[in-house]
Parts: structure tokens; C-alpha cells; sequence
């Protein structure tokens, strides 16, 4: 990735450290707890517990918080508290799924997950900021395309993805029936540079 990306408010990095992986940890878990549908058929404890697993550059893929500027530098550099956590996304190599079409599994695509910013930091960019911070992560990474799934009623997000090119495309995976979940879950796609 190239540096961390900064606006006055915020910066957003990869989560690398011990401690980015429990923020990045706590706000998966908030993600997933504000989210309408049950989505434990993704087998969230076992991606928790293995963080950054599936995310990690070995992988292909990479974690991005977006972490609050202090309001003004510490005299001194060890009394710095963390900062606060504002949100995260995270990149994966799309696994191979059993309904890709061939010419799919013979690209390299990847998949965007987990896209969370906590309600306090709603409506400064952080969610836009984040996106395209992977995006520009994925096209450096040689990706071909990306993909992701988002819920119908999650407006504010698909908003975001539609502006930054996103296309809804058909189903790259397998939803389970329960609790209208199938119905609810909508696939989107877009084509890198």
C-alpha cells in the first residue's frame, strides 16, 4: 500500500500491529452486531479469532483503519494515547466459489469486506476515504476486478459503491435461505485500471 493516507481528521493504514488487530477485531464485531441479517454463516468467530487470516498480504489481500488525528501534538511521545478507532475495511482474494463461471476463475479478483465506520464518524468521508484507499490497495496489488456483497437496505453503502463505479453484478457466492437473507443480499462488481 502506498503511505498512509491522511485529511486533518484522520488517517488511514494497515492494521499490522498486535493492537490494530483488536481494533480491527472490535469493529468487525460492531459491524456484525449492527447489521440487520444474521450473517454466522460467513463463519465470523473463526475469521475473529484468526485476524488478520484471510486479510493478511502473505494472502493477498490487506486490513485499512481509519484512526482520529490528535487534536494537537504530546509533549511527549510515550504519554500518546492510541487513537481512536473511526472505522475498517478489509481485502481478500476471492475464493474460488463452485458457481464462477470459468473465464472468473481465471481472473484475479478480489473481494472487499467488512466496510464499517462507527455511527460517531458517519458523514466525514471516512467510509469514502476507506474504499478508496483499497481500491488504490488492489489495483497496486495487480487485481483484475473486485467484488463485493452488500444487504438491499444498506442505501448509504451501496450509494457509496455505486459512486466509485460499482455495477451490480450476479451472485459470485452462495447465500443460505434463512431468515430472507438470499432475497436481501446483492452482488456488486467493478473493473480496475
Amino acid at each position: 500500500m502506498s503511505p498512509d493516507q491522511q485529511s486533518p481528521e484522520y488517517t488511514i493504514h494497515p492494521a499490522h500491529t498486535p493492537t490494530h488487530i483488536l481494533t480491527t477485531r472490535a469493529l468487525i464485531t460492531a459491524y456484525t452486531n449492527a447489521l440487520p441479517l444474521d450473517i454466522s454463516y460467513q463463519n465470523l468467530a473463526t475469521e475473529l479469532a484468526s485476524l488478520p487470516g484471510k486479510y493478511s498480504p502473505e494472502e493477498g489481500g490487506i486490513i485499512l483503519l481509519a484512526t482520529a488525528n490528535p487534536p494537537s501534538p504530546s509533549p511527549s511521545p510515550s504519554s500518546d494515547p492510541e487513537p481512536t478507532a473511526l472505522g475498517c475495511i478489509a481485502l481478500r482474494t476471492l475464493p474460488p466459489y463452485p458457481i464462477q463461471t470459468a473465464e472468473e476463475k481465471a481472473k484475479k479478483i478480489c473481494e472487499i469486506k467488512r466496510l464499517y465506520v462507527v455511527p460517531s464518524a458517519r458523514k466525514m468521508g471516512v467510509g469514502r476515504a476507506l474504499a478508496e484507499a483499497v481500491l488504490r490497495t488492489a489495483t497496486e496489488l495487480g487485481y483484475e476486478e473486485v467484488r463485493l456483497d452488500s444487504l438491499r437496505e444498506m442505501r448509504g453503502p451501496r450509494r457509496l459503491y455505486e459512486s466509485l463505479g460499482f455495477r451490480e453484478v450476479g451472485a459470485y457466492h452462495e447465500v443460505p435461505e434463512v431468515g430472507g437473507l438470499r432475497e436481501e443480499t446483492l452482488f456488486f462488481g467493478l473493473k480496475l485500471d
